[in-house]
C-alpha cells in the first residue's frame, strides 16, 4: 500500500476513475490525478490552485475532471494532461463544496452554497435545481442522468426526477449530510 501525498498535505476527495486505472485526490495542495496501474502509482497531472479546490470528481470516462473550487467556480479540466477547458459560473460566489458528472457525462451537478445547480456541458447552460436556507455540503447524479440527490447541513436530503420535476423529502437524518451516492 502506498501512501500518496502532495506537498505533505492529505487529500480531502479522493475517487477512482470508472475502470480503476486512475486516482484523483485533491486537497488544500491542488488536484492530483494519479496512475493507479504499476507498484507505486505516479503523478500524471496537477492543476488548480492550492487553496482553492474543495471538491473534484471524474467524468464516466475517466477524460475529465471537474473541480469545485472557494471562488465559485467550477473548472472542467484534461485529466491525463492538467489543461483547463473550461469555467462555470452559475450566479454566486459561495464555495462549491462538491461536484457530480452524471451517468453519460453531459452534465455536471455542483453545490454552491444554498443551491445545487446543474449544468448542461454542450450548450453550458446552469439550472439552479435547489435553493435552501441552508448550506448544500453534497450532490449527486445517478448513473442514468435522470435523478439529482442533495444534502444539506440541517440534515435535509432530496431526490429529484430531472425528467418530471417531483422531488422526495429523505427524513431520519440528525445532523449535516457531507456525502451521498447512487449505486450503480
Amino acid at each position: 500500500m502506498a501512501k500518496l501525498r502532495l506537498a505533505g498535505v492529505p487529500a480531502e476527495r479522493v475517487q477512482f476513475s470508472h475502470y480503476g486505472r486512475l486516482l484523483l485526490s485533491a486537497g488544500k495542495a491542488g488536484v492530483v490525478v494519479w496512475s493507479n496501474g504499476e507498484d507505486r502509482p505516479r503523478k500524471i497531472a496537477i492543476f488548480d490552485k492550492p487553496g482553492q479546490p474543495f471538491a473534484a470528481a471524474f467524468s464516466p470516462n475517466g477524460k475529465l475532471v471537474a473541480t469545485g473550487d472557494f471562488d465559485g467556480a467550477v473548472r472542467l479540466w484534461r485529466s491525463e494532461t492538467g489543461a483547463l477547458i473550461d469555467v462555470l459560473r452559475a450566479r454566486g460566489m459561495q464555495p462549491v463544496t462538491a461536484v457530480s458528472f452524471s451517468g453519460n457525462g453531459s452534465e455536471v451537478a455542483a453545490a454552491e452554497g444554498s443551491e445545487a445547480i446543474l449544468w448542461n456541458l454542450r450548450t453550458r447552460s446552469p439550472r439552479v435545481l435547489y435553493a435552501n436556507r441552508n448550506d448544500v455540503w453534497t450532490v449527486a447524479v445517478s448513473p442514468d442522468g435522470s435523478h439529482l440527490a442533495v444534502g444539506d447541513t440541517s440534515g435535509h436530503a432530496r431526490v429529484w426526477n430531472l425528467r418530471s420535476g417531483a422531488a422526495v423529502d429523505l427524513n431520519g437524518h440528525s445532523g449535516a449530510i457531507r456525502g451521498l451516492a447512487f449505486s450503480p
